[in-house]
């Protein structure tokens, strides 16, 4: 397996290629368990952002508030802030700054309706993600039909 610049690795069966060893422009990133055995190429920096937004996600995900709010919204759908504050137990200011995070890391969207804002989550694969993480939890295997678990299956 190979490994990026800084010695991660971009996953199980993956391989990454560049150009140059020193500072490489472009690279060739190749994600068996995810797209299969499609090869893409992808630039060094397009390639640093992704790992940044994922991280960016992860981080907002690593607040067990914001893990609370993501299942609310999943299950029950758009709430505005006011919502939120009276079925969590945390003032407004509170609320507002973990759906300022969960916002900015692409997870959730708003939209004004009146004087409220109401808040929906975006990426409804995160709370998929968190239930994946549930089941493993339970038996430690994921029976949730994610593109990783398929293929690992076949």
């Amino acid at each position: 397996m190979s490994e990026t610049r800084n010695g991660s690795s971009p996953g199980p069966g993956a391989t990454l290629t560049c150009a140059s060893a020193r500072r490489p422009r472009r690279i060739l990133l190749t994600l068996p368990w995810l797209y299969g055995n499609i090869a893409m190429e992808v630039p060094q920096v397009a390639y640093d952002e992704i790992i940044r937004r994922r991280v960016a996600v992860f981080k907002a995900l690593g607040h067990e508030t914001r893990a609370r709010i993501v299942e609310i919204l999943a299950t029950e759908g758009e709430k505005c802030v006011c919502a939120l504050v009276d079925r969590l137990g945390f003032d407004q200011s509170t609320i507002s700054k973990h759906l300022a995070v969960l916002k900015a890391a692409g997870v959730v969207s708003s939209r004004k309706e009146g004087l409220n804002v109401v808040y929906g989550l975006r990426a409804q694969c995160v709370y998929q993600f968190m239930r994946c993480i549930d089941q493993m939890a339970d038996d430690g295997e994921c029976v949730l039909a994610c593109a990783g678990a398929l293929r690992k299956k076949e």
